[in-house]
């Protein structure tokens, strides 16, 4: 009996160990399925906000392209300012710069001048059938309204071109452009040798188109 005693401690030890070690795998279980959860909810999260983020930014692209002119008066205001640089302000074909009487009788409407683009709208139409025919997009919806300035230094030039006195003109057509919507603007830079000396000085025909 006295021998026998130490021999059943011993198996009592040893299956006390065993549950004890169990128990530590079953909560190293729980916690590990624990953490996975945490793991998976926080990448959940992440797409949701990736997601809302997106969905914002797409958002903010179609309203910013619906509040601007559209592709539209981009096209009409391009075009209309390459017509008035390349076209309507020379005196002839091929010409390198433009002249200052064809520019004078352009936003003037006059056209006892000989130039090639000026004889071929009525001056008795309002400015805006005028531009819209002088810039070839008459064939456009009349929903486009065009203005066109000729500026140095961001302001209308109001004086002569050529260097002469009696010349001397708002350089501005069409009405004024809308305090609110959107307007497209294009421009393009021309010279003139304004002061009457030879040398030439850049200036900006600007064209703006909104509907």
């Amino acid at each position: 009996m006295t021998q026998s005693q130490p021999h059943l401690d011993s198996q009592s030890n040893t299956t006390n160990d065993s549950t004890s070690v169990a128990d530590r795998v079953g909560l190293f279980q729980d916690a590990t399925r624990a953490q996975a959860s945490q793991i998976d909810f926080m990448n959940a999260m992440i797409i949701l906000l990736l997601g809302i983020g997106l969905f914002l930014a797409a958002s903010s692209v179609i309203l910013t392209v619906a509040e601007s002119s559209g592709s539209a008066e981009e096209y009409v205001a391009q075009r209309s300012a390459e017509r008035v640089a390349d076209d309507v302000l020379l005196n002839s074909t091929g010409d390198s710069f433009p002249d200052a009487e064809c520019t004078a009788k352009f936003f003037t409407q006059d056209e006892t001048y000989d130039c090639p683009s000026l004889t071929l709208q009525n001056t008795s139409d309002p400015d805006s059938e005028y531009l819209r025919h002088m810039l070839g997009v008459s064939t456009h919806s009349n929903r486009y309204t065009i203005n066109v300035t000729l500026e140095q230094k961001g302001r209308v030039w109001t004086q002569s071109l050529d260097g002469s006195s009696d010349t001397a003109n708002t350089y501005a057509l069409g009405p004024s452009r809308p305090e609110k919507g959107g307007v497209t603007t294009f421009t393009r830079h021309v010279t003139y040798d304004s002061n009457g000396d030879g040398d030439r000085e850049y200036f900006t025909v600007v064209i703006r188109v909104w509907s």
